[in-house]
């Protein structure tokens, strides 16, 4: 059996959309709360940027102290600090450029400006009003500063507190500490730059320091020389890394006055080893290199093979008695000799008797002309016959001078 049941109706839904009044009252609320988030949003990008253009900023800071510790002076004014410098600068610093997120263009940097003498600086950007720049800084490091400029320097801060100085007058803030630059060792004319042992600060620099104290050049001594980043005398063996660390000049061992022949000299006092040739510094020792024997140990120097020699008769070469310990030189055959009797010469100065004959050395005795003794080896002169004699029994005299017994008997000389 089939069981029908009556259809059951199922009443239609009827939608219902929003009124004018509705929608109006959407849009003012959305409106309301996009005119409460927008400022909030540029707010959060103008914190944002503020924190962007200080970390910039300190990090330029930082550079601009590791100029001034190499130059002894920060960078000149200038539009584009990092362009124009410190990215060029040897050793490099920076090695990008920094946009000020506040400047006129994207591309426009931080700006810089520094006192003519170079010790005060301040860098800086124009911040959310965007107007106005400080004004130049004096050689006290005073630098006055306009509406939202955000700024550092290593000079008095005038006009703005907080934040980017909240110091005295006539001080810096360095790491949270506010101190005088002026007379801070460990803050001397910029903030971190440190006084050696032993200097203190006087006006922005540091004094220089007394032999054995830290140093990095001859500016930071008394003395005037730097040796092995210690105040020294700059004397011969003293370290030395340039010229300018020694009185004279570095040798190529690094030590003041030179050492070898590589060294340039003009006396022996430029030289460690005391002895100057014509090629540079040497030790004097035998068969260096030498022009007069001045410039050897031993005194003497063989011009020909200008070597160092030791002047040994029958060995090394000479022109001149000068280049022999014996002073006598066998010219004919340029070397050194005894000039005894016998010994070859080509010149009475090659023989102590001062007569060479037949290229031979000989007694000077009824030979050699003398007008006075003492122009004769033995120290008698027969003033009969003008010639050297020996003074003995039977020679020739004028006078008992010319003889050894002093006596004189018919111009002969008597017992």
């Amino acid at each position: 059996m089939i069981i029908t049941s009556p259809l059951i109706k199922i009443p239609a839904v009827r939608t219902k959309g929003l009124t004018l009044l509705e929608i109006m009252a959407v849009i003012t609320v959305v409106g309301i709360l996009i005119v409460i988030a927008i400022p909030r949003i540029n707010g959060m990008r103008d914190e944002a940027n503020i924190i962007k253009a200080k970390e910039e900023l300190d990090t330029i800071k930082a550079a601009l102290q590791s100029y001034y510790i190499n130059h002894r002076a920060f960078p000149s004014s200038s539009p584009a600090i990092t362009a124009d410098v410190l990215t060029s600068a040897v050793p490099q610093i920076v090695d990008h450029v920094f946009y000020d997120p506040f400047g006129a263009t994207p591309t426009s940097e931080y700006q810089y400006t520094a006192s003519d003498d170079g010790q005060y600086y301040a860098v800086y950007s124009l911040g959310l009003g965007r107007t106005g720049l400080p004004g130049i800084v004096a050689s006290n490091g005073s630098v006055t500063l306009p509406g939202d400029a955000i700024v550092l320097s290593n000079g008095e801060l005038v006009g703005k507190t907080g934040d980017d100085n909240g110091c005295d007058a006539g001080q810096t803030k360095c790491s949270e500490n506010c101190v005088n630059t002026t007379s801070d060792v460990s803050n001397c004319g910029a903030c971190e730059i440190s006084c050696y042992e032993g200097q203190t600060c006087n006006s922005g620099n540091c004094t220089p320091g007394a032999l054995g104290q830290r140093c990095s050049s001859g500016s930071d001594c008394d003395s005037q020389y730097c040796n092995n980043s210690r105040c020294g005398t700059g004397a011969n063996s003293s370290p030395c890394n340039s010229n300018d660390d020694c009185q004279k000049f570095c040798g190529s061992n690094m030590l003041c006055g030179g050492q070898t022949s590589v060294d340039p000299c003009s006396s022996n006092d430029d030289c460690q080893d005391g002895y100057c040739s014509q090629n540079g510094c040497s030790d004097g020792s035998i068969l260096s290199p030498c022009i007069s024997g001045a410039q050897c140990k031993s005194t003497y120097c063989n011009v020909i093979n200008n070597e160092c020699s030791n002047g040994e008769s029958g060995k090394d070469l000479c022109i001149s008695g000068a280049e022999c310990k014996s002073h006598y030189c066998n010219t004919n055959r340029d070397i050194c000799s005894e000039g005894n009797d016998g010994d070859e010469c080509n010149s009475p100065e090659d023989c102590k008797s001062g007569v060479c004959s037949g290229n031979l050395c000989i007694d000077e005795v009824g030979i050699k002309n003398c007008m006075n003794p003492s122009e004769c080896r033995s120290n008698y002169c027969n003033n009969l016959t003008n010639l050297c004699s020996n003074g003995n029994t039977n020679d020739g005299c004028w006078s008992g001078a010319d003889c050894q017994s002093t006596r004189c008997v018919n111009n002969l000389c008597a017992e």
